[in-house]
């Protein structure tokens, strides 16, 4: 039998400063700008490289002895140190975990807003800044409504230079995606810019300064037709010169009534600038829908 004493002292034993430690509650919510203020951590966002995705790492100290959950919002801009390089945007809250006393590196998401500058150098330097441009916050609260368009990165980035460069609009798309049609529909109304009717697919690259060079690789759409009589019809593409740059190989017979058919083009060594899809029945032009690369 244990003797009272001993199960007392037992007790003491467990209860003892040292022995018995207990855990911090982790903090409320705070942005990481909140955080800053409060001298609770620290941050050295450094750029690995790249202008979009994951291409910030963000070195973040947490000086309290609590775990805490911070928030780095969208509209969330890194300013580059170097002037000519690219100023890059959160388009999508992250939360960002840390343990209590602890040094974190955690990657952020971010895209160029400025696509005429170099793309930031790897290790190179941001300051944080919050965006100025309402059609950005306007696109950021549209991607909190349809989190599944985060993970579309070349769709991401072709948004927004369609904001801050007014890049065409053609080349937000991704195959098979509705939800990537409607966003596109919804851009061209933020912007109050006309939706056009075909898809460029761009090879996007960075030369030996940094600079972004974006080559048009093929353009695709949908053509419709809508006759009371059939009709054999040929099709070709003019530049703005109205000169021939391509044929169809055969002239294709077309029944009556209201027909839609896939356009594809291969144009990757092309000359930038406006095209013309031509199609002609004898000598009568049926259809002309311009497009650009």
């Amino acid at each position: 039998m244990l003797h009272p004493m001993m199960a007392s002292a037992g007790l003491l034993a467990i209860l003892m400063p040292g022995i018995y430690q207990p855990v911090e509650p982790e903090l409320a919510v705070l942005t990481l700008g909140e955080a800053l203020d409060q001298r609770l951590v620290s941050v050295e966002p450094v750029s690995l490289g790249g202008h979009s995705g994951d291409c910030v790492a963000l070195h973040i100290q947490n000086h309290s002895m609590r775990p805490m959950t911070l928030s780095l919002p969208a509209g969330t801009v890194f300013e580059p140190a170097n002037g000519e390089d690219q100023s890059l945007v959160v388009p999508v809250e992250r939360q960002l975990a840390l343990s209590g006393r602890s040094s974190e590196t955690l990657p952020a998401a971010a895209f160029c807003t400025e696509m005429g500058d170099a793309s930031p150098a790897e290790e190179g330097g941001f300051a944080l800044g919050r965006t100025a441009n309402p059609l950005l916050d306007s696109l950021f609260g549209y991607l909190a409504l349809h989190p599944s368009l985060a993970s579309e990165h070349n769709v991401l980035q072709n948004a927004i230079w369609a904001i801050t460069d007014n890049s065409d609009v053609g080349s937000i798309y991704a195959e098979g995606q509705p939800e990537v049609t409607k966003f596109r529909e919804w851009i061209c109304k933020l912007t109050g810019r006309e939706n056009v009717w075909y898809n460029t697919v761009l090879d996007t690259r960075l030369d030996e300064e940094r600079r972004i060079v974006r080559t048009a690789v093929s353009v695709q759409g949908q053509v419709m037709l809508n006759r009371r009589e059939s009709l054999t019809l040929q099709g070709h593409v003019e530049n703005e010169q109205g000169e021939v740059v391509w044929s169809f190989e055969r002239a294709n017979r077309l029944p009556a009534g209201t027909l839609r058919f896939r356009f594809s083009l291969e144009v990757e060594g092309w000359q930038s600038g406006g095209y013309a899809l031509v199609y002609k029945s004898g000598t009568e032009e049926i259809i002309r829908q311009e497009f650009r690369i």
